[in-house]
């Protein structure tokens, strides 16, 4: 996406009940577009999941890639609902993973 999803493109899509409860694997990358991608957080938002977000910290600090890969909407909609917690299993370094949750302990 080319900016950022806002709270109120979320909310007006949930006023509208437009909603996607098909996932992102169903779909061809040419066909999720800016819409889709609203339209699934807001079905996450009208309807939580508890399955865990995927992270995968196997490649450093310095690495810019998102280390989200599986949950991003899932995520997203976590973030709109201001849920104080998410489950997420991780994977990757351990030596990586201590150090951010040594980190976000502080």
């Amino acid at each position: 996406m080319d900016k950022p999803i806002t709270r109120e493109e979320i909310a007006e899509r949930i006023r509208e009940k437009k909603l996607c409860a098909e996932s992102y694997k169903h779909f061809a990358p040419v066909e999720w577009d800016r819409e889709k991608h609203l339209r699934r957080v807001a079905f996450f938002v009208v309807n939580p999941d508890p399955t865990p977000i995927g992270i995968d910290v196997g490649f450093g600090f310095d690495d810019e890639r998102w280390i989200v890969h599986d949950g991003n909407h899932r995520l997203a909609a976590a973030f709109y609902r201001r849920d104080k917690t998410i489950s997420a299993g991780i994977s990757g370094s351990l030596d990586v993973i201590k150090e951010l949750l040594t980190r976000a302990a502080k």
